[in-house]
């Protein structure tokens, strides 16, 4: 009766995660009208492999404008504070000195979400893109709490790990034009 139990759990908790994986947004390529380039953006997803992570979301963008820069969105999620810095550490590899591109921390208290917009090199994005295990750390509030989540190509769970190889193909295509 237990391994029954079980079984269900795991097929019923594999069912959520498809369909979470299968409604949550995309890459979209988009035409700014102001000075003609093309944008790339995938939307801010889950970033956490297991719940015992800290619950984060990370999305990204680049432009035609400024190609060697990727924009990377970082959040918490059920928390409104303020995001000081994102680090990631993939492959054992830390990126750090990530810098900021906004000057404030957005809120969305419809669902209570922080988000903040941080640019790296497109070298250190596809580093991060590339990696087995990628452990993303949001340092946020007054007292530099920080939090850490786990995603990458050996982890599938978490919903951004499919998100990294569409955008870049995005990228690419757009690069040879």
């Amino acid at each position: 009766m237990n391994k029954l139990i079980y079984t269900l759990t795991v097929i019923f908790l594999t069912g959520c995660a498809s369909m979470n994986a299968a409604v949550a947004p995309s890459a979209e390529i988009l035409k700014d009208d102001f000075d003609n380039s093309t944008i790339v953006r995938q939307p801010a997803v889950n970033s956490s492999a297991s719940i015992s992570d800290a619950w984060h979301v990370l999305g990204f963008e680049w432009s035609t404008k400024y190609p060697n820069e990727v924009i990377i969105i970082a959040g918490l999620v059920m928390q409104n504070e303020i995001i000081r810095e994102v680090e990631f550490k993939a492959d054992s590899v830390i990126i750090e000195n990530i810098r900021s591109n906004s000057t404030v921390t957005d809120h969305d208290m419809t669902i209570k979400q922080s988000s903040r917009r941080f640019v790296m090199p497109i070298a250190e994005f596809r580093k991060i893109a590339a990696a087995s295990v990628v452990k993303m750390r949001v340092t946020r509030g007054l007292n530099n709490n920080a939090g850490t989540s786990t995603f990458g190509t050996a982890d599938p769970s978490a919903i951004v790990s499919s998100r990294f190889k569409p955008f870049l193909a995005h990228i690419d295509s757009l690069s040879k034009k």
